[in-house]
């Protein structure tokens, strides 16, 4: 038998995140020639990694893990429909009905908030963030935007240890709002004041 769960069960909007499905054998044969696809719901883009794969072999107790990079175009919970899950054992043919695994796109960005939202909890947890958070978000972006060329932004990101080139946004001012979202997500906001403090001293920048 097949079990397949993703991480992380949770993403946010419009920031890209590698989504991993995982295929454990929890059987007591192992299984070869093992097909796996998935049909991604609608408002999530896979724009990286294959929809599909085949494992030669995967042992009793084993693991797989297939890595897509997604983006979310609205919040909400999503179900990836499973399907074309197929593979042989000692026992014979095996192929398991379509089931769905679900994933929780959330909306935690003031960058964001001029997007309808259609879930009232999510609204609610948005209405109610910290306002100090809010105008933090919104001075490291004034800052980078008007301190700092697209070639420093660049080596910004990498002094980050986070791929420019990765960063879905569009021209300068949408990588620097993915680079903040970034750093919000992974608690990397301190990291930030630090190499923004060095690359511009003069400027005055957030205390974290």
């Amino acid at each position: 038998m097949i079990q397949v769960t993703i991480e992380p069960t949770e993403t946010t909007i419009d920031v890209s995140t590698n989504l991993t499905f995982i295929l454990k054998n929890i059987g007591n044969d192992d299984c070869i020639n093992l097909r796996f696809s998935f049909q991604s719901p609608e408002g999530i883009i896979v724009f990286r990694g294959m929809q599909e794969c085949k494992i030669g072999l995967l042992q009793v107790g084993e693991s797989y893990h297939h890595v897509v990079r997604i983006r979310s175009d609205e919040v909400g919970e999503k179900s990836f429909i499973v399907k074309d899950l197929s593979f042989i054992t000692s026992r014979g043919y095996k192929k398991l009905p379509e089931f769905d695994i679900s994933l929780n796109v959330n909306d935690i960005s003031s960058f964001t908030s001029n997007k309808k939202l259609n879930n009232p909890k999510i609204a609610v947890e948005q209405d109610v963030q910290s306002g100090i958070e809010k105008d933090l978000i919104q001075r490291f972006f004034n800052g980078i935007s008007r301190g700092f060329n697209l070639d420093e932004l660049r080596t910004l990101c990498f002094s980050l240890g986070v791929d420019y080139d990765d960063l879905v946004g569009e021209g300068k001012s949408g990588k620097i709002r993915e680079l903040i979202l970034y750093c919000q997500r992974k608690n990397m906001l301190g990291d930030l004041v630090n190499q923004c403090s060095q690359m511009r001293p003069h400027s005055l920048w957030p205390q974290i």
